[in-house]
């Protein structure tokens, strides 16, 4: 076989096979959209663009070994991922490895009067939307050596990351996408040693460009473009250090060691927060919106503590400290592309990526270009 599906959220899929079992990573047929016109003829609804893949299983069949109290706590432990969305990988014969999202609809076990004890015939079906499977870097692991599992989160260590040097207003880099479609989810981060004022960027391979037009120079850490969330964040000019953070119902605390340095809006005013990133914290890492740092009751925010709403289901942690606090400012308003719908994207093998500063605010002008992406894969 070329392929093995190998594991589904913490669970490794078991590997033992017999007779007439087999596995189907599926495509999803490709939607059509034809228009019949009534003096003959069609309009295709998609025109030249790539048209989406429907929903679609993905399936495998094998069977469980062990003793009878391993048999049961294999049952159990698939059972309870029923309905659970998780990433779902695919291991190739050549040492690729592929993952994607998708939710385990079925666990079906028969038993028929041919199966003894020490084993159990299973079939898994999962159903995804996804429309592209990810690739993941695989240099310095062993798949089963305990160094790397999905289920952890440690997905993300599969995004690829490339780092450029830019001395000057100006270079072009090449950006190499080891997929075979077009890599969507694109994320660009600048940091800038100096202040700077314009930026644009231009994909000569796709014909793509963004374009920052701030209209006066500002002093900023780093700027990053995700191309995949639609966002585009300036840094606070210094980062906080977290003292502690700590969840009380659906609120979330963050107690910064020095003054947050945050937007001042009431609980009422949500849509004028500010963003803001947590990272190194070992829990609740991410971006979020908004910051609460005022509040028109009797919750004490101060200068050094602020708090952010979460859903009932949001995972709870206690004890939390260490890390950093980022305030993020949107420039969403500042910028001008030319591709609306996917902003920027990484085409199949070399890109060209050409950046430019304008104008230039001291000499040398010292960035750091990270380019961070998956390989994508029909």
């Amino acid at each position: 076989m070329s392929y093995v599906i190998q594991s589904f959220g913490d669970l490794i899929v078991p590997p033992w096979l017999h007779a007439g079992d087999a596995q189907d990573i599926g495509t999803g047929g490709a939607l059509t959209s034809f228009l019949q016109l009534p003096g003959g003829g069609y309009y295709d609804n998609y025109q030249s663009s790539i048209s989406p893949q429907g929903i679609r299983p993905i399936s495998k069949s094998g069977v469980f070994l062990g003793t009878p109290t391993e048999l049961r706590q294999q049952l159990d432990a698939w059972r309870a991922m029923l309905g659970h969305r998780a990433k779902l990988s695919v291991l190739f014969d050549d040492g690729a490895l592929r993952w994607q999202w998708a939710r385990l609809q079925d666990v079906s076990t028969p038993r028929g009067v041919e199966v003894k004890r020490g084993w159990l015939p299973f079939a898994l079906t999962w159903i995804t939307a996804a429309q592209n499977w990810r690739g993941a870097v695989n240099e310095e692991w062993t798949w089963g050596d305990g160094t790397w599992d999905f289920g952890d989160g440690s997905a993300y260590y599969g995004v690829g990351k490339q780092v450029f040097s830019l001395t000057g207003s100006a270079a072009t880099f090449t950006v190499n996408h080891g997929g075979s479609i077009d890599a969507s989810n694109v994320k660009l981060r600048f940091d800038i040693m100096e202040a700077w004022q314009d930026l644009k960027i231009i994909n000569q391979t796709t014909g793509q460009t963004i374009d920052i037009d701030r209209g006066s120079a500002i002093a900023r850490p780093w700027v990053e473009i995700d191309s995949g969330a639609r966002t585009v964040y300036l840094a606070q000019t210094t980062a906080r250090t977290i003292t502690a953070i700590y969840r009380e119902m659906n609120r979330v605390w963050v107690i910064t060691s020095l003054p947050h340095g945050l937007d001042t809006h009431a609980y009422y005013d949500l849509i004028g927060g500010q963003a803001f990133r947590i990272e190194g914290s070992g829990a609740y890492n991410g971006t979020y919106f908004p910051a609460i740092t005022s509040y028109a009751d009797l919750i004490p925010v101060t200068a050094n503590k602020f708090y952010f709403i979460v859903p009932g289901d949001f995972p709870a942690y206690g004890g939390v400290s260490g890390g950093k606090m980022t305030g993020l400012y949107d420039i969403y308003d500042l910028v001008n592309v030319s591709d609306r719908k996917r902003w920027l994207v990484l085409a199949p093998g070399n890109n060209q990526i050409n950046i430019a500063f304008t104008p230039i605010p001291s000499s040398p002008f010292h960035v750091t270009m990270t380019v961070e992406f998956t390989d994508h894969h029909a």
